[in-house]
């Protein structure tokens, strides 16, 4: 607060030297302007600090309050990608069992093949032997019928 010295001479002495008593009146009014302004300058900046105070904690509860539903929300994200990859996880499981049953069946099946095809060899293998013996039996048959008949050509 500004003191009556602290004014300017005229404001002192009542604007221009009219009597003491009359600027003595002034120095004080001019005073107590100042001093209501001061308070009310005060006041203003008590105001605005408040109102900054509030605006700054106002801030903070937006700022708590977002991080929150971001938080939320990246749970829920992370939830449905676990729920997902578990998911995917069992359908992969159950599509390589899948494969592997078709793949065992499949060996299954060939070797089954394999083996009758053996089998059918092996039948093969003895019919062609007993044919061959037969043939044989035959040729050894016509050959001693012919050399018998050569000898019995011969002899005459």
């Amino acid at each position: 607060m500004r003191e009556p010295q602290d004014l300017p001479t005229t404001a002192r002495n009542g604007g221009g030297g009219n009597g003491n008593g009359h600027g003595a009146a002034t120095a004080h009014g001019v005073a107590s302007i100042l001093a209501a302004a001061e308070a009310t300058a005060e006041q203003v900046r008590a105001d605005a600090e408040k109102r900054a105070r509030d605006r700054i904690a106002e801030g903070e509860r937006a700022a708590a309050y977002r991080t929150r539903a971001a938080e939320e929300e990246a749970a829920e994200i992370i939830a449905r990608a676990r729920a997902d990859a578990e998911r995917i996880r069992r359908d992969a499981e159950a599509d390589a069992q899948d494969l592997v049953r078709g793949a065992r069946r499949t060996a299954q099946e060939v070797r089954d093949e394999g083996l009758q095809l053996v089998a059918n060899l092996r039948q093969t293998g003895e019919s062609l032997r007993s044919n061959a013996e037969r043939l044989l039996r035959d040729v050894q048959g016509v050959h001693s019928h012919m050399v018998a008949r050569l000898d019995s050509a011969t002899r005459r």
